[in-house]
């Protein structure tokens, strides 16, 4: 790292050709990152937005292009990777944020699907427009965000898989229709988390049990893995995200900074073979095709590709530019009596004539900067 140990404050993250995208969770900003020498790059702010926590949820890479699927945001930005230009497209005109917990692709479009699991919006790509709002209307009722089990895609269908009796569903890429599946288990379960890979859907419930289920959502088998939780879990409430890569069905305990993979041998979960590893201080960023685990100054990047790991190098005019294209939402602070520029110039250590500034106007400079930064 460079002099200051900046927190990056991760929200969600894309590689692309040994670039990494970061969407900040803590300040409106997009970043890249080089893979090959971890060096950081601010690139912009994200403009129209009246929030700046958690923009986003997940990126899309499709073509040249990175769509930001919107969370606390109104807009649907969209990042040209070609001229490395930021446009955006209203997704609600009531001025509420988008709110959605996915974005599926299939072929040209996208699908997203609001957080209470109540209505679909197909975007297109291309064009950059909404196609069309699929509203599940009376057929389903979802009182709690289902975002535990995100919804997981077969080639046919989005499924919403839930433990609940009479609440899971699948969606129709062809004639754009949900089917209700009725009791797709004998019994209520918690379920805490879900993917899909080798030809099978997996979902963990909090009774420690793994369900694998076709891609049709029948049932397969089921395995235990209350033997690995007992060595490594003490806590009752379970917080898990999984992924499926590399014939590894990954687990992970993010309350508890733990990584669990489970090797997957000739279509059997094989419990007895799996490895562990423990972080301290992590963020665990996953999508379908890929984990990011970033700790401290490091980013470990888990694909089919294998493991990597790299250690961030922030170049020291970084605050400089973050400050320099934000600072349409600063404006000069009365409690510190100085210019913003020269205020600027004293957040980034680069105006030592500053020195007697009180201590006081020391912590709302600290704030600026920690709010931008996230640290």
């Amino acid at each position: 790292m460079s002099d200051r140990n900046y927190s990056l404050g991760p929200g969600i993250v894309k590689e692309i050709e040994d670039q990494i995208y970061i969407s900040l969770i803590d300040s409106n900003s997009l970043l890249k990152i080089d893979a090959q020498t971890g060096i950081v790059n601010y690139i912009d702010f994200f403009k129209n937005e009246k929030r700046g926590y958690q923009l986003h949820f997940q990126i899309v890479n499709y073509k040249n292009k990175l769509l930001f699927v919107p969370w606390n945001a109104e807009n649907m930005a969209i990042y040209d990777l070609d001229n490395n230009e930021l446009r955006y497209v209203l997704i609600n005109n009531d001025g509420k944020s988008g709110r959605f917990i996915a974005g599926i692709q299939n072929g040209k479009y996208m699908y997203m699907m609001l957080e209470n699991a109540k209505e679909i919006v197909q975007f297109d790509m291309d064009t950059e427009k909404v196609v069309y709002k699929y509203k599940i209307g009376d057929l389903y009722e979802e009182d709690t965000i289902p975002w535990l089990v995100r919804p997981v895609k077969t080639d046919k269908y989005i499924w919403n898989i839930s433990g609940s009796k009479n609440k899971t569903w699948k969606f129709d890429f062809t004639n754009h229709q949900y089917v209700i599946i009725d009791n797709l288990f004998d019994y209520e379960i918690q379920l805490i988390a879900g993917c899909i890979g080798d030809d099978s859907i997996w979902v963990i419930a909090d009774n420690d049990i793994v369900y694998q289920l076709s891609t049709e959502c029948e049932y397969i088998n089921q395995y235990n893995i209350s033997g690995i939780i007992s060595q490594i879990y003490s806590d009752n409430e379970k917080m898990a995200i999984c992924a499926f890569l590399d014939d590894m069905l990954i687990v992970i305990f993010h309350n508890i900074q733990c990584l669990i993979k489970i090797p997957v041998i000739d279509d059997t979960l094989e419990v007895d073979k799996y490895q562990y590893q423990k972080f301290n201080n992590a963020t665990f960023l996953v999508e379908s095709d890929q984990i990011v685990v970033m700790e401290n100054d490091e980013i470990i990047i888990i694909d089919d590709k294998g493991e990597r790991k790299f250690v961030l190098s922030i170049p020291k005019d970084f605050l400089v530019n973050v400050m320099d294209k934000n600072k349409y939402c600063l404006s000069e602070n009365s409690r510190c009596g100085i210019n913003l520029n020269n205020y600027i110039e004293y957040i980034c250590n680069k105006n030592d004539s500053l020195s007697n500034i009180t201590a006081h106007n020391k912590l709302v400079g600290q704030i600026i900067s920690d709010t931008i930064l996230g640290e």
